[in-house]
């Protein structure tokens, strides 16, 4: 039931992007009787496919795809490095983006993901056109000077960034995401106190072995034998999470290959609802005849029906058994109404 409303119910939830577009999948942190309530992720599928498509190219086929907030999870808990009776914040942190997950009581709470990574502070270096002959792909000659003229693509990159411009700019970025962190363990709301910040991911210099509001940062470390150890484990933390799904393990179940959900339009979520008032209408209906051929079963057995059938043979007889009635010249009105009679009669000999 809930995979046939998902798309529906987190569309509204999803402004920039085209429903369609997107792989959703869902984790359930609270469930009722009556309810879910429900962490949701949303992917597009050009992002999942580049990842699928870079496997293809090494000749890998990728039987599943999930986020690094999941295969995380399912590492830190696989390593027993979240208690029942504490809480956790799991950060795993990449290019230019850096999940954060709450954990609670050794469950889930809260996932979110930050845009700000350790290559965040990079500066994008920009192209520019080239001159008509390098747009048509003409191949490049050499300038009179000695110096290479435009490429064949038409486009040149600009001097690299001055060093110390970079250092600048990674500084911001390290203390950005410090802040980011920071909201998150004071807005965080959870049953057990804070036991740590478990950082995993690409190494942001200067943030384990710190603290965050009273919080240490620390490596996630996952010990497997023959694997790295110490803090080169944290770079493989999300690799071994996924590793150990597909073995099997793992606590929470994520997919991103999850096409057999369909988006359910408007007239597909009412086809329930529509069919019970059918049958409901189809069943009153059934009774309100099954009362009225009563009735006229009543009537027929009665000396009422006697009346009626007397009356009729002796206004106008009956026709068929060559009876001639009293009312030799019956009005228009009273033929009509002796005719609504027969037919009345014939329903329910007929029936």
């Amino acid at each position: 039931k809930i995979e046939s409303v998902l798309k529906f119910e987190v569309e509204s939830l999803l402004p920039q992007w085209n429903i369609d577009d997107v792989v959703v999948d869902f984790h359930k942190l609270v469930e009722t009787d009556e309810a879910s309530e429900l962490l949701v992720t949303a992917v597009q599928k050009s992002d999942v496919r580049k990842a699928i498509d870079l496997c293809e190219k090494a000749s890998i086929e990728p039987l599943e795809a999930e986020l690094e907030t999941t295969a995380v999870v399912n590492a830190a808990l696989a390593a027993g490095l979240c208690s029942v009776d504490t809480a956790q914040i799991l950060v795993h942190v990449g290019e230019h983006s850096t999940a954060v997950i709450v954990v609670d009581g050794g469950s889930v709470r809260d996932m979110r993901a930050i845009p700000i990574g350790i290559l965040s502070h990079e500066v994008v270096q920009p192209e520019r056109e080239g001159d008509e002959a390098a747009d048509k792909g003409e191949k490049s000659e050499k300038k009179e000077d000695g110096a290479a003229a435009a490429p064949a693509t038409g486009t040149w990159l600009d001097a690299p960034p001055d060093p110390d411009e970079l250092q600048r700019r990674l500084e911001q970025t390290i203390k950005r995401l410090r802040r980011e962190l920071g909201r998150t363990v004071s807005a965080t709301r959870t049953a057990h106190p804070i036991q740590s910040i478990l950082v995993c991911g690409l190494d942001v210099p200067g943030l384990v072995g710190s603290e965050i509001l009273d919080v240490p940062v620390q490596h996630l470390e996952i010990a497997v034998e023959g694997g790295p150890t110490g803090a080169a484990s944290a770079n493989f933390v999300a690799a071994y999470g996924a590793a150990l799904r597909q073995l099997g393990g793992g606590t929470l179940t994520p997919s991103l290959r999850r096409e057999e959900l369909h988006y359910s339009g408007a007239f597909e979520r009412i086809e329930l609802p529509l069919a019970v008032v059918c049958l409901l209408l189809v069943t009153l209906l059934g009774v309100w005849n099954i009362f009225l051929h009563k009735e006229i079963l009543v009537v027929d057995q009665t000396k009422l029906g006697q009346w009626r059938n007397r009356s009729i043979e002796m206004l106008i007889g009956n026709p068929k058994q060559g009876v001639a009635g009293t009312l030799r010249s019956p009005s228009d009105k009273v033929k009509k109404f002796v005719q609504n009679i027969d037919e009345e009669v014939d329903l329910t000999k007929t029936e």
